[in-house]
């Protein structure tokens, strides 16, 4: 039974998940889903504490699965993670409940410290 705190890698990029899964493996338990579907799934099963969460895939898109978790009861935090991301639709988020935001390209570092804030905040 690990310790470490569990981080969910929502994109349908799957080299970008395999990027963040090697960099945050070691640190965190981590589980992966390549789209909205299978992110709420893995939500369910997997139970994270914090869903990094791409918004443009196809199918069930990552707006979609925010305004899921709403209407669940026990909610993991979201960094929200996209290629562009204007101050409107960061004020959207937040009001779906949002965490945090990064733009791609993804800087690393920065990620670290968002996902220890978000998990220790």
């Amino acid at each position: 039974m690990t310790n470490k705190k569990k981080v969910l890698i929502v994109d349908d990029e799957k080299e970008t998940c395999a990027v963040l899964e090697e960099f945050l493996g070691d640190a965190y338990e981590i589980a992966i889903a390549n789209d909205g579907r299978e992110a709420l799934a893995k939500i369910d099963s997997f139970q994270p504490d914090c869903v990094l969460l791409d918004i443009r895939m196809p199918d069930l898109n990552g707006k979609k699965v925010l305004e899921t978790l709403q209407t669940k009861e026990s909610k993991p935090r979201v960094i929200v993670i996209t290629g562009s991301l204007g101050s409107n639709a960061e004020n959207e988020f937040q009001t779906l409940g949002a965490y945090s935001f990064m733009s791609k390209p993804i800087d690393l570092d920065d990620l670290e410290k968002k996902i220890e804030s978000c998990l220790n905040d």
